[in-house]
Order: C-alpha cells, then sequence, then structure tokens
C-alpha cells in the first residue's frame, strides 16, 4: 500500500531499494500493520484503476521473470521469484513436477529390477500360475501344459494349453500365449502407459500454472504453447491402445475339444469382445440340447456386455457387434484429430486481468467472466463444432456419465463453461468487481441508523465512507503525530491459530469424539437443553452440548488443556459462548491461544504476569485511537455529507454546464428548454432527467419575472 500511494516511486525495485532505517518504515519493520496506511491504499486502489495498476504491479511486476517459467523439461533448484503469490504458485508447480518425476524414476527403477531379475520372476510367475491352474482345471482336465518358450527369440512368450489326452491325440479347450515381460509384453507395455500419464499431467500442469501467472505477471511476451499439452494427450491415447489392441500379447484360442472353435481372443479388445464371440459356442449347446447352459454363458460375460453396451450409449460405437472395427476407427480418428485441432487456435488465452478487475465503466459482469467465455472458444472453437460433436462429445458424456444423452452438442458444454463464472461469483455476490464494490451502497435496517443517528449514511458507496475516513484519519495523524495506528501482527496469527484449535469431547455416556474443530463441534452440538434437565433429559438428542463431561482443547501436540465439565453442572451461568471465547472456569482469565485470548491481545484484557500483555496494551491504544477517529467522523457526518454533495453538485454551477432553447415569448410569458449537459452520479437528477422545459411569467407589468411551471421532459417513473 505504500507503493501505491506514494506516486513519486516509478517502480516497485524503487521501494525495496530504500533503507529499512528509515523513521517511514518503522511500523512494517516493528512487524505491525498501519491501519492508515491500508485505509489510505484501499480508498486509492477503489478511487481509480491507475492504482489499482499500482498495487498489482507491487504484488508481481517486482518479481524475477527469468523464474517465473519453467516447465517437467527443466525444473529449477530455486523457485523463489520476490513475489509471495508467484513463489506459492511455483512451489506447487514444482511440488506436482517432483511428484510426477519420482513416479517416472520409480517406473525406471522397476523396469531395471525386472531385467536384471527377470529368470527369478519369471520362474515365480509360472510357478503361481501353475499351482493355480492345477487346483482349478482338474475338475474337467488333468491334462495341463504351463510353461514358457524355450526358443530363444520367443524368450518372453508364456503359453498355457488346457487339453484332454485322447490316444495319441490332444483334445484342447485352451491354447493360450501371452507376453507378460520383453518389448511386447503386458508389464512393458503398462509402465509404458503409467509413464505417459505422468508426462501429460506435467504438460498440463506446466502450462496451467505458466498461465495463471501470465495472467498475474501480466506479460506482453510469454511463452506459453497449450499445443504441447494436447499432443502429451494423443500420446497418452495412442499408447493405451496400443496396449488394448496388441494382437501378438495376448492370444487365446478356446476350443470344445476337436468339433468346435468357440473363439479367438487377441489382444484386451479381443477379452471385451467376447459377447460376440459366443454364438457357435450357444449354437453347438442347443444342438446338443443344452440350452440351460447358455444363460449361464450369458451371465459370465454380461460385465463386458455391459462394458460394450456403455461405448454404445456414449456414442464410442453405433453397433455393439461392430465394436473392434468401430472403435478402432474412433481411435484412429481422435488420435489424428487432436494435435490439429488447436492449429487453428493457437493463439494465447487474451485475458486482460486490469480491465476485468477494474473495468472502465459499471457492469454487472463479474471479472471472472470475460476467462471462462474465452476458455470455452479455445477449448471448442466455432470452427471444430462438427469434428468436436463426432470424436468429443462421446468422451464428454463418459465424463459426465450421461447414458440418456442428454448433452447433444458440444455447444451446451461450452455454454455451460462459458457460464460458469456466474456459478463462482452469483449475482448476489458483492465481489463482482472493483467497481462494484466501489459503487455498493451501505444498507443498514432504518431502524439502526436511527438509534445511532446517522440515518444518511445509507446513500455514501464504500469509497465515500473510505474517503471520509481516509481524510479524518490523515487530519489526526498531522495533528498527532507521535499516536499510533497500527497493530502487531502477531495478534493476527494468534486469531488463525485460535480458529483452528481442535477439541477432544468426551460424553456423559464415555463416548469420545477425537480432533474436532472447536466451532463445527459446537455448531453441531448446541440445542435448547440446559443443565436444568439432566435428571429429566427426555428427548435430548445424544449429541449434545449438555451431555459432554469434559473438553480438552488440543493448541500443539503438548499444550493441552482439558475442562471438566462436570465440576459446573449446577452452575448455570457457564455457557458455550465461553468455550468458544475460550474463557477458564474460574470466569476470570482466557485460555492461552483461544478466540478471546486472541482478542485480548488486541483489545487489552490480559493480566500483568501475561508475556503478551505490553502487545496487548500497545494494540488497545492503536484500537482506541481508531474509534475515536470514527467517532468523530459519525459525529460531523452532517457536515462531510454537505460537502460531498457540493463537490457532486458543483459541476452544475458552472458556466457551461446548462444550455437554453427558446420555445416562445411575449410581454406577459416565456417559454424555453432548459438541458443539462453534465451528466449527474446523483440518484434524484437520474430520475428527474436531462431535460426540463420553463415558464416564466409576469402579470404585473414590472422587471421581475417569476418561475410558474417546471415540466421534467424525461421524468423516470
Amino acid at each position: 500500500m505504500y507503493y501505491v500511494v506514494n506516486e513519486d516511486l516509478t517502480d516497485p525495485n524503487q521501494l525495496l531499494n530504500q533503507k529499512i532505517e528509515d523513521k517511514k518504515f518503522e511500523t512494517l519493520v516493528n512487524n505491525k500493520l498501519d491501519f492508515s496506511l491500508l485505509i489510505n491504499g484501499l480508498t486509492k486502489v477503489l478511487e481509480s484503476q491507475k492504482y489499482t495498476t499500482r498495487l498489482l504491479d507491487f504484488l508481481f511486476k517486482r518479481a524475477d521473470k527469468s523464474k517465473i517459467y519453467f516447465d517437467h523439461h527443466k525444473i529449477p533448484e530455486n523457485v523463489g521469484t520476490s513475489s509471495l503469490i508467484l513463489d506459492l504458485i511455483n512451489f506447487v508447480q514444482k511440488t506436482i513436477l517432483k511428484t510426477n518425476k519420482l513416479i517416472k524414476d520409480t517406473i525406471e527403477g522397476l523396469e531395471d529390477y525386472i531385467e536384471k531379475n527377470m529368470y527369478q520372476l519369471r520362474n515365480k510367475i509360472r510357478d503361481t500360475i501353475m499351482n493355480f491352474l492345477k487346483k482349478n482345471v482338474n475338475s474337467f482336465s488333468h491334462s495341463v501344459d504351463f510353461g514358457y518358450i524355450p526358443n530363444k527369440e520367443e524368450y518372453n512368450r508364456l503359453t498355457v494349453q488346457i487339453f484332454t489326452r485322447a490316444f495319441f491325440t490332444k483334445l484342447y479347450y485352451v491354447d493360450a500365449n501371452i507376453y507378460i515381460f520383453g518389448k511386447d509384453g503386458l508389464i512393458t507395455k503398462i509402465f509404458d502407459l503409467f509413464k505417459q500419464i505422468g508426462n501429460s499431467i506435467s504438460a498440463t500442469s506446466s502450462n496451467t500454472f505458466n498461465y495463471l501467472k501470465y495472467v498475474l505477471y501480466r506479460d506482453s511476451s510469454p511463452v506459453i504453447d497449450f499445443k504441447g499439452n494436447f499432443e502429451e494427450i494423443t500420446k497418452l491415447i495412442d499408447i493405451g491402445n496400443e496396449l488394448f489392441s496388441n494382437q501378438k500379447m495376448l492370444n487365446i484360442d478356446l476350443r470344445i475339444t476337436f468339433l468346435k472353435q468357440i473363439a479367438n481372443i487377441k489382444g484386451i479388445y479381443g477379452v471385451i469382445n467376447l459377447p460376440n464371440e459366443l454364438d457357435s459356442l450357444k449354437d453347438f449347446l442347443k444342438t446338443f440340447g443344452l440350452s440351460s447352459f447358455i444363460k449361464k454363458v450369458e451371465d459370465g460375460v454380461k460385465p463386458l456386455q455391459d462394458i460394450l453396451d456403455l461405448l454404445k450409449e456414449f456414442g464410442f460405437i453405433n453397433d455393439t457387434k461392430e465394436f473392434l472395427k468401430q472403435f478402432d476407427e474412433y481411435v484412429k480418428k481422435i488420435i489424428e484429430y487432436l494435435p490439429k485441432k488447436y492449429q487453428s487456435v493457437n493463439t494465447l488465452l487474451n485475458y486482460d486481468l486490469i480491465s476485468n478487475i477494474y473495468p472502465k465503466n459499471s457492469t454487472t459482469t463479474n471479472f471472472a467472466n470475460d476467462f471462462t467465455t474465452k476458455l470455452a472458444e479455445f477449448l471448442f472453437p466455432k470452427t471444430n463444432q462438427a469434428d468436436d460433436d463426432k470424436l468429443l462429445l462421446p468422451v464428454i458424456r463418459l465424463v459426465r456419465y450421461d447414458r440418456n444423452k442428454k448433452i447433444t452438442s458440444v455447444s451446451q458444454i461450452k455454454q455451460a463453461l462459458a457460464d460458469y463464472s456466474k456459478k463462482i461469483i452469483s449475482k448476489e455476490s458483492l465481489f463482482k468487481n472493483l467497481i462494484n464494490i466501489r459503487d455498493f451502497k451501505i444498507e443498514l435496517p432504518d431502524i439502526v441508523l436511527q438509534h445511532l443517528g446517522i440515518e444518511n449514511l445509507k446513500n455514501l458507496t464504500i469509497l465515500e465512507l473510505l474517503q471520509i475516513i481516509s481524510k479524518y484519519i490523515n487530519e489526526f495523524i498531522n495533528h498527532n503525530q507521535n499516536e499510533s495506528l497500527s497493530f502487531d501482527l502477531s495478534s493476527i496469527g494468534y486469531f488463525l491459530q485460535a480458529l483452528s484449535t481442535t477439541v477432544d469431547i468426551t460424553y456423559s455416556n464415555n463416548k469420545k469424539v477425537e480432533k474436532k474443530n472447536l466451532i463445527k463441534a459446537l455448531y453441531d452440538d448446541l440445542d435448547s437443553f440446559d443443565h436444568k434437565n439432566d435428571e429429566n433429559n427426555k428427548g435430548r438428542p445424544e449429541a449434545s452440548f449438555y451431555n459432554w463431561d469434559s473438553i480438552t482443547f488440543k493448541f500443539s501436540e503438548t499444550d493441552n488443556k482439558t475442562i471438566d465439565l462436570k465440576q459446573i453442572k449446577s452452575d448455570f451461568s457457564y455457557s458455550p459462548l465461553h468455550l468458544l471465547l475460550g474463557i477458564d472456569l474460574n470466569k476470570a482469565q482466557y485460555i492461552k491461544n483461544t478466540i478471546g485470548y486472541a482478542l485480548a491481545t488486541l483489545i487489552g484484557g490480559l493480566t500483568k504476569t501475561d508475556e503478551n500483555y505490553q502487545l496487548a496494551n500497545e494494540n488497545k491504544k492503536s484500537v482506541i485511537t481508531i474509534f475515536s477517529i470514527l467517532n468523530f467522523t459519525l459525529k460531523n457526518y452532517q457536515s462531510i455529507l454537505k460537502d460531498l454533495e457540493y463537490k457532486k453538485a458543483g459541476v452544475y454551477y458552472k458556466k457551461d454546464s446548462w444550455q437554453t432553447q427558446l420555445i416562445s415569448s411575449n410581454d406577459k410569458e416565456i417559454k424555453y428548454y432548459l438541458i443539462r449537459k453534465l451528466t449527474s452520479d446523483n440518484e434524484i437528477n437520474k430520475k428527474v432527467g436531462k431535460r426540463f422545459e420553463i415558464t416564466l411569467t409576469n402579470d404585473q407589468n414590472t422587471s421581475y419575472w417569476k418561475i410558474s411551471n417546471i415540466i421534467a421532459l424525461d421524468y423516470k417513473h
């Protein structure tokens, strides 16, 4: 705020380079919050976009630009930028990227381990599966072949053969091949998929955080390209498709002896497609009068059929019988489409924070609306709508689990995204933008205003009230330079700690609740009963405040305070409010680190022996001074309001503020138009309008004319 109000400083670094020994920085050096500087700064920020820009410049422009942007390709060790908010964003971004890198390193470590211990792992997998098969297959076949092909070229191929020996031949039921290890192995493909998931998350998070920093820093030449995000996502889809479609990795031939082939399953997609491969089995069962088994077969593959039905409902395929062909065509199209989709929209999301947070004119639109609108157009450009409906709509339905196809077009999602700002910031919200806050009128009930004798305050905007307070604070400081209007920031720390206090509660039935926020605990358990009902507590909820036997404040691992509420069952004056404020059972002191204690550090009330007694005394003086200023302001509000009205009305007494236009005239009557040339902020003036018809009459043939009639031509009812 010091930078905001001191316009002689043209660059944030000029302020940072000044000596801290300077008296004007005494408050800051002593870890205090300067109330006068805060009010003056807020007033300036609301008064003009220029000062809002200065505030944002100090918050973000003083950052070292070379340390602002980074991505997953090169993660810097030091992400400090000299801007606290940008540092926090950088910390979160670095944490995500480091976590992804750790996962990637772990996967690569597992790959190295598998490569070094391939022989032992192969044997363990073989023995495990062999034992399972011998245990479960013997019911219909006593012959099982299982193991790795000894051929060097097929070293990683695992075979499973289940058959019945008949004379000199084998009648096969299952003949399966699966690659566990190697280039085409299942484990390798799964590892590749997880690594690409990490790459996609890293690329997306990097560009998202970099874009957020671009908005805050208001960079004129950013280096951010979202195209890479969609290339990584495309690679992810491609690798996933390769895992599911690889026919060499998994190949299963199911037969009913030598008579009939049931199915030939190739790849994981082949497993999903199994319901479409069972027609021959059903025909075989019917032929031999075994129709009763068909229902069991259908029940067995029902989970797979459900997957096929979902893919059809979401729009990935049109016919479940054509799953292999249609889904393969869909995946190939979206892999080709995604990288090209955003070539036509390669410009950055040009969101101007200043013009949205402080627009030139009053508007009902909130500051986030422009962003969500541009984001919607960026993700779903008009030029791609037809292709989006074909290729992205199924994905959107899957994410939204829209089985009934309520979403018929991507344009619905686009509009919902554009309107999302209205959900974030409602029509009733005060903070739509700074103009909205600036012009917000103070609305207190008339009875309250009358009781305080400040009826006219309801006609003031927040800016006008701040201007009044700022004026008298500055006057007070000029005449009382030794008085302090600053608060020790330690008090804020006590408040934050107190609000996060957790408690352990023991009920009268020995039920215990641990580590619950004090405010939530009181909110949940407070009811209309009191201690008088202890002997007849019919209807009292089990989780009632009046069933509390004890409460333990948990300030830290070692700092606890227990209050035995059984001691005060007959003392009706000790209420839940005492607990909320942290007043001890003796009602003579606050429990340290509670809400009451935090208030006492601000307005006084601590004992002389308390270590924060001096802190409370200094803050109390500042509070008393501030209330004195506010009291003086309210007492003199009438003259202040007149001064404000005079400033508003003053422009209408200028020579060029009005224009006259003659309608008619004679010796007895003159009619003319009186037209206001300047716009008024006064509500009454807005209502009566700018154009008036004035009639002057002179019945006595004297030099004096009187106004006999005024008509407001633009009057609004």
